[in-house]
C-alpha cells in the first residue's frame, strides 16, 4: 500500500491550523457526532430518573469521539497528522462494544445475565485493544489517502478487534431478543425491547466503515446508521421512561414530588435536607435553608415541637403559623417523626409541613357566613342562640339575671320602598353600629361578666336586632339602656344625599322570670316588642303574661285573615256622599267590612293594619276595587249613571308596580267608565317620595280617574307640592269638622283649606259631618259636598240601592250615557 506512515509528528503539530483543510466529507461526521451528543445530553438532563440515561450518554461519548476523531483525520493535510487523529479516534472505537453492552445491561436488567462479570471482561478487553492501538503496528498497520480523505488499514490485531465488536453487538441484539420474547405482547416492555433491538441491528451495520480498511473501496457510511441507533434509543427512552426503582431513587423522587414541605434536621437542629415544596412554601432557596438552625428556618416556636419529639411524644397535624421570607404569615399543619439508626438512637428529625392557609381561610369564611350576618358583621340568629345558651347556662348556675332586648325598626319598609334596598342596607349597617356603641358604653360602666359571658348585639334578620344584657339586676339600668338606644335611633341617618329619621320599638324579657330557655325568652321579648309598636312605637315594653294572650289572639286573627278572602267573608259598606246644593246623592265611599264566622264583625282598625303588615292588603285591596267598580256599574245600569264611587288605596297598593294594571282590569271587567272612579289616598302617602307619587298620580289622571286626598290637613304637605299633584278632590278630615262650630282656630284652618282648594280649582268634600251646626258652617264657607252620620251611615249595597230609590240621584246631565273605557295613554297590561 502506498503513502504508508508508521510514525507520528510532535504533539505540537496537532494544534497547527495550517496543517488542516476543511473536507466536505468531514462535515457529516462532525454533525452526526454533535447530534448524537446533544440527544444523549438532553436525555440525561430531562430523564434523570431513567436508568438508561447515563449508559446512553456513555455510549454517545464513545460514538461521538469516534466520529469527531475521524472527521479531524479527514481534514489533516499530511498522513502523519491523520494517523495521530486516527489513533485518537480509536479511544472511542475500542470502547464502543463495551459501552453498548453496558447500555443493554441496564435496559434488559442486570439480573437477566451475569452483567457484572461480562462488563468487567469487556472493559478489560477494550482497554487491552486501546494499548495495542498505540504500541502495536499489527492493530493499525498504516494510513493512506482515499478519494474521501485519509483512511487507516488494519493488521491482524485490528481484525481481531472487529470480531470482538461484532460479537458484543450480536450479544446485545440477542439480549434484546430474549427480553422481547419474555415480554407479554402489546405491553410497553414488548414494544420497548423491539425498538431497541431494531436500533442495534441498524447500528451494527456501521461495520461497513471497517471494509475500506481491507482495501474495499466503499465510502464509510456507518455514521448514518449510528445516528439512527441514537435517534431510536433516545425516542424509546423518552417515550417509555425506564426508571430504576432503587430505594434511594424512590426516596428522592417522593421527596421532590411531595406537595407537602419536607425538612430533615440532624441532632444539632441543623437543616440537612429540604424539598422543592419547602422552598416554595417558605419562599427560600435550598442554599438559604441548608445548614441553618431550626429557629432561623421555621421560627422559635418550632423548638418546642422539637422538644416534644425528643420526649417521645407524637407530633401529628399540629396547627401553627410560620413566616415566609416576605414576612407573610401562613397557617400550617405540622407532623414530625424521629429517624433512628439500627441501634434505635435518634439521628435526625423529619418534619412534614402542609400549607393549610387557604383551607383555614375557607373555614373562617364558612364560619363567618354560618354564624355572622353578611351585611352588618353582627352575630346572626344561629350564633345569637349559641351565645344566649352560654349566658343562660352560666346564669342558671350562678343565679344571675339575663335580659333580652328585642329591637325592631318602625316603618323600615318605607325606607326600602322609597329609597331602595341599597339605602335600606346602609341604614341597617348604621343601626348596627349605633347599637354596638350603646352596648359598649354600658360595658364600660358595668363590671366584667363572669366565666366569659358577655353582652352582645345580634341581627336576627330583616330589621330585627337583639341585645343580650348579662348580670343586670335593676330595672332602672335596663330603662337607661333602652333610653340610650331610642335616643341613638332618634339622631338622623345620612343615607347618601338623604337625611332619614327612624324610630325603634323595644321588647324586654328577663331570665328566669319570662323564660327559662332561649326560645321562650326571645319569643316573649318579641311579644313585648309588638306591644310597644301597637301602643305608639318609639318606645319599650316589658313582657307580661297578658301580652302572650294578646299575641296569640293576633296570630289567630292573622291566620283567619289569610283565609277570609277565599271564604267570601269580606263585604263592602257604602257611605253616601251628598251635595247640599241639590240635596242629592252624588256618590259613595266604599268601606271594607269583615264578618268573621266566630268573632262576628271585626272592626276595621283591628284587621286593616294587620293586613298592611302581612302584605295581605294587596289581594284584599284588589278585591275591594273590583267589587266597588262592579257594584257601581250595576247601579249605573239601573239608571243611576252619574253616581261616583270612592275607593281607598293603601300605601302598599299605591307603591306596587302593577297598580295601573289592577285598576285597568277592574274598570274593564266591570265596564265602569273611569271618570266615575275616585281613588282616595292619604296626605302622608303621596308626600313620601313625592317625585314618584307625581308620576303615578299623573298616569292615573291620564286614564280619566279622579284622585282624592283623604285626611287633608293632618299631615305635612306644602302648597308647592299640592300645586304639582293632579288632585281632583280634597277631603277635610273629621278631626277638623268635629270642632268647626265650637273652635275658632279650627274654623279658620278649615276655611283656609276650602279657600285654597277653590283657588286651585280642586273640589272639597267634608268628612264626619254629624250635626246641623257643622253642616251649616261648611255651607257658609262654600263646602257643599259632605259625608257623615248625619247624612247617612255606611250601609250594605242593598240598603244603599233602597236609599237611591227613595231619594233619586239627580244626574248632572239627564242625557248622560255609559261611555266605554279607553285610556288616553298606554297602560301596561302586565305587572312589571
Amino acid at each position: 500500500m502506498t503513502n504508508q506512515v508508521v510514525g507520528i509528528s510532535m504533539l505540537g503539530d496537532v494544534f497547527q491550523l495550517a496543517l488542516y483543510q476543511v473536507n466536505g466529507y468531514s462535515i457529516p461526521l462532525f454533525a452526526a457526532a454533535a447530534l448524537i451528543l446533544f440527544m444523549s445530553a438532553l436525555t440525561l438532563a430531562y430523564e434523570r430518573g431513567s436508568r438508561v440515561a447515563s449508559p446512553l450518554f456513555v455510549l454517545a461519548l464513545s460514538t461521538s469521539w469516534w466520529l469527531a476523531g475521524f472527521g479531524m483525520m479527514y481534514c489533516s493535510q499530511n498522513l502523519e497528522l491523520a494517523l495521530w487523529w486516527c489513533k485518537a479516534a480509536h479511544i472511542g472505537i475500542v470502547f464502543l462494544p463495551t459501552t453498548a453492552l453496558y447500555f443493554t445491561a441496564n435496559v434488559v436488567g442486570r439480573d437477566n445475565f451475569s452483567a457484572g462479570r461480562s462488563l468487567t471482561f469487556a472493559a478489560s478487553v477494550s482497554m487491552m485493544f486501546l494499548v495495542l492501538v498505540y504500541i502495536s503496528p499489527d492493530f493499525i498497520s498504516g494510513i493512506e489517502r482515499r478519494w474521501w480523505g485519509p483512511y487507516p488499514f488494519y493488521g491482524p490485531v485490528g481484525s481481531t478487534f472487529v470480531v470482538f465488536l461484532v460479537m458484543l453487538f450480536a450479544t446485545c441484539i440477542g439480549l434484546f431478543w430474549t427480553s422481547l420474547r419474555s415480554a407479554p405482547r402489546d405491553t410497553s416492555m414488548h414494544r420497548r425491547s423491539k425498538l431497541f433491538m431494531v436500533a442495534f441491528i441498524v447500528g451494527t451495520t456501521s461495520i461497513i466503515d471497517f471494509l475500506p480498511m481491507y482495501d474495499v473501496d466503499i465510502f464509510p457510511v456507518g455514521r448514518i446508521t449510528m445516528l439512527c441507533l441514537f435517534t431510536i434509543t433516545t425516542y424509546v427512552t423518552w417515550r417509555y421512561r425506564l426508571v430504576d426503582l432503587t430505594p434511594s431513587f424512590v426516596g428522592q423522587q417522593i421527596a421532590e414530588t411531595m406537595t407537602d414541605a419536607l425538612i430533615v434536621m440532624d441532632r444539632d437542629e441543623i437543616v440537612r435536607l429540604t424539598n422543592r415544596s419547602a422552598c416554595r412554601m417558605l419562599g427560600r432557596s435550598q442554599e438559604e435553608m441548608l445548614g441553618q438552625s431550626l429557629s432561623a428556618t421555621l421560627g422559635d416556636n418550632f423548638v418546642a415541637f422539637l422538644e416534644t419529639l425528643s420526649s417521645g411524644k407524637p407530633l401529628r397535624d399540629v396547627e401553627t403559623c410560620v413566616l415566609d421570607s416576605m414576612g407573610k404569615s401562613k397557617t400550617i399543619s405540622l407532623s414530625g417523626s424521629i429517624m433512628r439508626d439500627r441501634y434505635q438512637k435518634p439521628v435526625a428529625f423529619v418534619y412534614t409541613i402542609r400549607d393549610i392557609s387557604q383551607r383555614k381561610a375557607a373555614e373562617d369564611r364558612i364560619r363567618q357566613l354560618a354564624y355572622f350576618d353578611v351585611l352588618t358583621d353582627l352575630p346572626n340568629r344561629a350564633q345569637s342562640n349559641e351565645q344566649f345558651e352560654k349566658c343562660l347556662q352560666i346564669a342558671g348556675e350562678k343565679d344571675i339575671p339575663v335580659t333580652a332586648l328585642f329591637i325592631d325598626l318602625d316603618r323600615f319598609k318605607r325606607i326600602n320602598d322609597t329609597l331602595g334596598h341599597s339605602a335600606g342596607d346602609e341604614l341597617l349597617q348604621q343601626v348596627a353600629t349605633r347599637l354596638g356603641t350603646c352596648v359598649r358604653e354600658y360595658d364600660v360602666l358595668a363590671k366584667n361578666s363572669p366565666d366569659g359571658a358577655e353582652n352582645f348585639v345580634a341581627r336576627l334578620g330583616g330589621d330585627e336586632f337583639v341585645i343580650c344584657l348579662f348580670d343586670v339586676y335593676e330595672i332602672q339600668e335596663i330603662d337607661k339602656i333602652n333610653k340610650r338606644i331610642l335616643l341613638s335611633m332618634a339622631e338622623p341617618f345620612q343615607l347618601g344625599q338623604h337625611e332619614v329619621f327612624i324610630t325603634a320599638s323595644i321588647g324586654v324579657s328577663r331570665f328566669p322570670d319570662d323564660g327559662n330557655d332561649v326560645s321562650s325568652l326571645l319569643k316573649n321579648a318579641d311579644t313585648a316588642m309588638y306591644h310597644a309598636k301597637n301602643t305608639g312605637r318609639d318606645g319599650a315594653s316589658y313582657y307580661d303574661a297578658a301580652m302572650s294572650a294578646t299575641a296569640m289572639d293576633r296570630l289567630s286573627l292573622e291566620a283567619d285573615l289569610r283565609k277570609a278572602l277565599e271564604r267570601g267573608e269580606f263585604s263592602l259598606a257604602y257611605q253616601p256622599q251628598v251635595d247640599k246644593r241639590t240635596d242629592s246623592i252624588i256618590g259613595a265611599e266604599a268601606l271594607l267590612r269583615w264578618n268573621h264566622p266566630v268573632r262576628g264583625m271585626v272592626p276595621p282598625d283591628d284587621f286593616i293594619p294587620l293586613a298592611e303588615e302581612t302584605g295581605l292588603i294587596a289581594p284584599i285591596g284588589e278585591w275591594v276595587l273590583n267589587e266597588a267598580c262592579r257594584q257601581t256599574s250595576e247601579w249605573h245600569r239601573a239608571g243611576y249613571d252619574s253616581l261616583m264611587v270612592a275607593v281607598n288605596l293603601s300605601e302598599r297598593q299605591f307603591r306596587r308596580d302593577n297598580l295601573l294594571q289592577v285598576v285597568t282590569n277592574a274598570l274593564l271587567s266591570s265596564a265602569l267608565p273611569p271618570e266615575f272612579l275616585d281613588l282616595e289616598l292619604t296626605e302622608s302617602m303621596i308626600m313620601q317620595n313625592a317625585s314618584s307619587s307625581i308620576e303615578t298620580l299623573a298616569a292615573i289622571n291620564t286614564m280619566g280617574i279622579k284622585i282624592s286626598v283623604d285626611d287633608f290637613g293632618t299631615g305635612y304637605s306644602s302648597l308647592s307640592y299640592l300645586k304639582r299633584f293632579p288632585i281632583d278632590v280634597l277631603k277635610v278630615d273629621q278631626s277638623f269638622v268635629s270642632d268647626i262650630a265650637t273652635n275658632v282656630d279650627v274654623a279658620a284652618i278649615t276655611s283656609a283649606i276650602i279657600a285654597m282648594a277653590r283657588s286651585l280649582h280642586i273640589d272639597v268634600i267634608a268628612e264626619g259631618v254629624e250635626t246641623p251646626a257643622q253642616m251649616n258652617h261648611l255651607i257658609e264657607q262654600g263646602c257643599t259636598k259632605m259625608q257623615g252620620y248625619m247624612l247617612g251611615r255606611p250601609m250594605s249595597a242593598v240598603q244603599f240601592r233602597a236609599l237611591l230609590d227613595e231619594e233619586p240621584v239627580k244626574a248632572k246631565d239627564s242625557k248622560s250615557t255609559v261611555v266605554s273605557f279607553a285610556p288616553r295613554t298606554p297602560v301596561p297590561l302586565t305587572e312589571s
